[in-house]
């Protein structure tokens, strides 16, 4: 069981690039892709608005892996997703305004 996933991989994925991640860290869970009581939060989707915003993720403790996602981004917009930090509430990201993403944290 490989415990790598290559970009093409996740976008190519039956159902979209969150459900590909997601059903590879459910194949790795024992490895070192994931472990028993692994928890897993994916955030609706978000629009940026150029400001910091907090996405509340749930877990008791800040996430061991947090990925950014960019779901839609306007035409002839380039677009700099930042992920800016985390702790015991939220992930904190900043994307300009009109740029949709999601989070997915990992605890």
């Amino acid at each position: 069981m490989s415990d790598e996933i290559s970009l093409k991989e996740i976008y190519q994925a039956k159902g979209g690039p969150i459900a590909g991640i997601v059903r590879w860290l459910n194949k790795n869970r024992g490895s070192s892709g994931g472990g028993a009581g692994t928890a897993i939060f994916i955030s609706d989707v978000k629009e940026g608005n150029g400001t910091a915003q907090n996405i509340p993720h749930g877990f008791d403790e800040k996430p061991s892996k947090i990925v950014v996602i960019p779901v839609s981004v306007p035409d002839g917009m380039g677009y700099d997703l930042a992920y800016t930090g985390s702790g015991t509430a939220n992930v904190i990201v900043t994307a300009p305004a009109g740029v949709k993403y999601k989070v997915l944290a990992i605890k």
